[in-house]
This record gives structure tokens, C-alpha cells and sequence, in this order.
């Protein structure tokens, strides 16, 4: 009987280290996803200047018409997030926050720098999920 509780503590572990992994790899490829995708965007819409981004978005022609184009496997609002997460990722630098998940990230979008910070702290520090980040 010691050997069954053993053996299936042991096969415990293996599948608690084997979620724990794919989790990581889930969180690091989303982010790193919306992160390449909202580059792309940047660099071809807005010349890399996020200041260009903020001053003239998602009304931008030349967006528009990437986000339109029928080959374009993601709508628009999720484009949109992905340069938000790109911004943060050039200001703050979300990637190295291996605690955050792309749902911690675009509830912080639209918020003010200062907050973002703030937040996106508080929810690595206190390992936070999303219901609670802005609470």
C-alpha cells in the first residue's frame, strides 16, 4: 500500500511539473505573440514611433487597410491589443515579467503609465489574477 501512495505522490509531481510547464510555455508564447505581432504593426504602419501610434491609432489609414485586408487572420480590436502590449513591452518591459499573462496586460491598456506600472507590479508581486488587479 506504501508503495501505491508513493508511486502516485511521485506521478503527482510529474503531472504538477508537467502543468507547470505548459503553463509557462502557454504565457511565454501569448506574450511574446502579441508582442512580435503589435512590432510588426508598428514598424510598418507608424515607422516604430509610438508617439506617431498615439497620435493618430487605429484611424490611420495604412492600418486600416492591414487590418482589413482579407488575409488578416486577426480583427482589428486584437491588433489594436497587440501594439498596446508591444507599447508596454518598450516602456515597461512585460516580457521579463514571466508572472503576467496577456490577460493581466490588456487590463491595464488604455490606463494612464503611472497606473500600468502600479497594477502590473501588484500583480506580479501578489501573484494576482485579473478579477482582482484592478480592485
Amino acid at each position: 500500500m506504501e508503495e501505491i501512495t508513493r508511486a502516485a505522490g511521485e506521478q503527482l509531481k510529474s503531472v504538477d511539473a508537467a502543468v507547470a510547464q505548459i503553463n509557462t510555455l502557454s504565457r511565454d508564447t501569448m506574450v511574446d505573440y502579441m508582442i512580435k505581432v503589435g512590432k510588426i504593426i508598428m514598424d510598418t504602419c507608424f515607422d516604430g514611433d509610438i508617439d506617431a501610434w498615439k497620435a493618430r491609432g487605429a484611424s490611420d489609414a495604412f492600418y486600416g487597410q492591414l487590418a482589413g485586408h482579407p488575409s488578416m487572420a486577426l480583427k482589428k480590436p486584437a491588433l489594436t491589443r497587440a501594439i498596446g502590449i508591444y507599447v508596454l513591452e518598450q516602456q515597461i518591459g512585460v516580457s521579463a515579467r514571466k508572472h503576467l499573462t496577456v490577460t493581466h496586460l490588456r487590463a491595464v491598456l488604455g490606463l494612464p503609465l503611472r497606473d500600468q506600472k502600479q497594477l502590473l507590479t501588484k500583480a506580479e508581486g501578489g501573484r494576482k489574477g485579473t478579477g482582482k488587479l484592478l480592485t
